[in-house]
């Protein structure tokens, strides 16, 4: 066992648990997702075995890459830019998809899931930062969009996604958690949709992501480590 990688989900928990507590949260109601882009599977194998069940991968060769490696118990989300061209790779080999950001995107997966006899759960994801080196819907485009996606037998929109400006002070970035729990919760009034996943948070900044409504966390670093300090 890796005790690097064991020390960290320690404590990577234990924010999550004072976060929790802080908001009034249970920390069930939050899932610890390890992002494992350019991680290999014997460390996805030793954060398993410490107590991360779901893992995330940003791109298809990847993920397909990693499936027959990991223990049996481990549970796969897409996490980065989906290409239409890529669906057919992803679809029906993860659980949930955190980053459909256009209609033709989220039409093909509702096309492949039908394909194979399965409903694909996604995350719309949001770009409520405005940032625009960054992917993602705004509020304005996702609320058409989710309207056309409630009538797709074959996907399921569980909530939305977003990824926070990269800041030294998360206090500084509050406002987009918020601003996404909010949209989410409007839109639900709007529509009845139910959502009920808030996919936000990682490494630096999950604290607030957290105390803001987070339901799943996608930490990388503060799994694993940085990258460089791997052992050969």
């Amino acid at each position: 066992m890796n005790r690097r990688i064991s020390d960290n989900i320690v404590q990577i928990k234990k924010r999550m648990f004072d976060a929790a507590g802080r908001a009034g949260r249970s920390i069930d109601e939050i899932v610890l997702l390890g992002a494992s882009k350019n991680r290999n599977t014997e460390e996805i194998n030793e954060a398993y075995e410490s107590g991360v069940e779901v893992f995330g991968e940003n791109r298809a060769q990847e993920l397909i890459a990693k499936q027959g490696g990991v223990r049996s118990g481990v549970k796969w989300h897409f996490i980065g830019h989906l290409q239409r061209n890529k669906v057919k790779d992803v679809v029906g080999l993860v659980e949930l998809i955190h980053s459909v950001d256009s209609r033709r995107v989220g039409i093909e997966i509702n096309k492949r899931a039908s394909d194979i006899g399965q409903v694909q759960q996604v995350l719309l994801q949001l770009n409520t930062g405005g940032e625009r080196s960054k992917y993602g819907l705004s509020l304005e485009e996702a609320k058409p969009l989710l309207n056309e996606f409630l009538n797709c037998e074959n996907i399921d929109v569980r909530g939305f996604s977003t990824v926070a400006p990269n800041v030294e002070n998360a206090e500084e970035i509050r406002w987009v958690f918020r601003d996404l729990r909010m949209a989410m919760e409007e839109i639900n009034k709007e529509t009845g949709a139910g959502m009920v996943e808030l996919s936000m948070g990682m490494t630096g900044d999950f604290d607030v992501a957290i105390e803001e409504g987070a339901t799943i966390i996608r930490v990388g670093t503060g799994v694993f480590g940085p990258i460089e300090s791997r052992e050969p």
